[in-house]
């Protein structure tokens, strides 16, 4: 039998992510689904689908890999990587799995072309490429294209940071549903399909203060969303 409309969702459909804060989405049986459950003598609670809970994450720490390498002519390659993390362990949700990240990147100053010495800024354009493995569910893949300001006096710098970049997400996993519920894909059913990111503007301010081998610097951005983030840096150069 088929039904039509089979559940109903609490808090009008809205769950909250994982840097969200509260309960997830319950999608309890209604209508003739729910009626035909109870005259069959099942609980329609049993049958109830339960989304995760807001897990109030305002902050994600990294530990990030990073490495540059001048080459001459103004110009340095950059390497980034994020160890292999088991989110999951961490979070108590075995099913997330291991989460890493990778990217490849370059650097040119404009600046040295000019026909004036300009030792206290500088213009460069900067483009990289990053993937992003979460788990066995997804991959992300994004590249990136802009131009980075910079001023500096002694120990501290500023600088601003405009982009444009673009992105696609693989999604590929297996849907568990042993009890068969209506609505939901028949189990053990694989499911792909790829979301794309379309190119969009990004615009970043940050300062950083250096100590020799120890780097603190803060950063501002905004573009369809706003992030401010903090890193510290330790390092040869």
């Amino acid at each position: 039998k088929t039904y039509s409309n089979p559940y109903t969702a609490s808090n009008n459909g809205r769950s909250p992510t994982v840097a969200g804060e509260g309960s997830g989405v319950v999608l309890s049986p209604t209508g003739t689904f729910r009626s035909d459950l109870i005259l069959t003598g099942l609980d329609p609670d049993d049958f109830a689908i339960q989304f995760p809970e807001g897990l109030g994450f305002t902050v994600a720490p990294l530990v990030v890999l990073e490495g540059s390498l001048g080459i001459g002519f103004g110009t340095q390659i950059m390497a980034r990587v994020v160890p292999t993390i088991n989110v999951g362990k961490s979070l108590g949700v075995d099913e997330i799995g291991d989460v890493s990240a990778y990217g490849f990147g370059a650097m040119h100053s404009l600046t040295q072309w000019l026909p004036i010495p300009t030792p206290f800024w500088d213009v460069s354009v900067v483009a990289g490429t990053q993937k992003f493995e979460f788990g066995n569910y997804a991959v992300a893949k994004g590249a990136t294209l802009g131009l980075v300001a910079s001023a500096g006096l002694g120990p501290l710098s500023v600088y601003a940071h405009g982009s444009t970049y673009q992105a696609t997400v693989d999604f590929d996993y297996t849907v568990s549903n042993p009890k068969s519920i209506p609505g939901l894909p028949a189990n053990d059913t694989r499911l792909e399909f790829e979301e794309e990111v379309k190119r969009t503007q990004r615009l970043a301010i940050g300062a950083q203060l250096d100590f020799i081998l120890l780097k603190f610097s803060v950063e501002y951005g905004t573009g369809d969303y706003s992030t401010l983030s903090g890193r510290a840096t330790f390092g040869f150069r």
